[in-house]
């Protein structure tokens, strides 16, 4: 019986070995596994007009310096860098139907050691051939004075709500078509250019209107209130104070050099000075004492 039982360990214990080492192999890999990035477009239905705009977005659910890669069937047509959870955003402006096809992305982990992601789920981009509502933003420029209030309206050929950006990156507000929008409190730092377009029902279907015109934006004030001038000024006292101490500095290393040379001039002569004063005192006294 126990040499039966023996034979039917030795048997089974192999299996069960390498059957604990296929266990601990999966559980190590699914721990180095990267998270798996999602993609997604804006608007959500993933339908774009012509001349309109579409974006999409990969979100990394995972808080360190990465590179996001965004396809296009085989196409690479964005990558940029990531150093937080942030969700990288690529948009396309004026979209044509050579923008349709299947999206999607993937990411490199930097940190601590570089690893590739998997691949992110996929998602089509169907561009119709309607061409896209013109945006208009009003006013086409202004001036505002620092401290002051930007008024700004978005109108579009359908109600919708319109989103507002400077310089194409930042969105700054969102307003219902035709309804004015104000900023308030402006500084030098709301400069620049600034455009609008609206999410608006076309054929049954949401979709962004074309990008509208540019609208200038200039604010007014004291040169000392621009940030650069701050700077400029705080820089340049900074460097006169440096100035100032290195001419000190020097000032008081050519004193030492001119002291050190007079005293070593003037310190010889004394010496020969009092010698010869000695000698003549000791000859004075032999010349007596004669």
């Amino acid at each position: 019986m126990i040499p039966q039982f023996a034979t039917s360990m030795a048997e089974i214990l192999p299996a069960v070995i390498l059957l604990s080492l296929g266990l601990l192999l999966n559980i190590g890999e699914a721990q180095d596994r990267l998270a798996k990035p999602t993609i997604s477009f804006e608007p959500v239905s993933g339908i774009a007009l012509e001349g309109g705009i579409v974006i999409i977005k990969c979100a990394v659910d995972i808080n360190v310096p990465k590179w996001i890669y965004i396809f296009r069937g085989q196409e690479m047509v964005f990558n940029g860098t990531q150093d937080s959870n942030e969700t990288a955003v690529f948009t396309i402006v004026n979209v044509t139907s050579t923008n349709r096809g299947i999206y999607r992305c993937i990411y490199d982990l930097l940190v601590p050691n570089q690893r590739r992601s998997s691949s992110s789920n996929v998602i089509r981009l169907t561009v119709l051939g309607t061409n896209a509502p013109l945006s208009i933003l009003h006013p086409a420029a202004v001036e505002v004075n620092v401290g002051g209030k930007l008024n700004m309206s978005c109108s579009t050929a359908s109600n919708g709500r319109c989103l507002y950006y400077q310089d194409s990156k930042f969105q700054l507000a969102e307003g219902r078509n035709n309804v004015t929008v104000s900023i308030i409190n402006l500084s030098f730092c709301d400069e620049g250019n600034y455009t609008c377009y609206c999410l608006v029902e076309v054929n049954n279907s949401t979709v962004f209107s074309a990008r509208s015109n540019i609208m200038q934006v200039t604010v007014s004030g004291k040169l000392t209130d621009r940030p650069e001038a701050k700077n400029k000024f705080a820089t340049e006292g900074t460097d006169y104070n440096l100035t100032l101490a290195l001419i000190l500095i020097v000032t008081s290393f050519i004193v030492l050099i001119l002291t050190s040379a007079i005293l070593g001039v003037t310190l010889p002569k004394r010496k020969i000075a009092m010698s010869q004063t000695h000698i003549r005192d000791e000859t004075e006294l032999q010349d007596i004492s004669d």
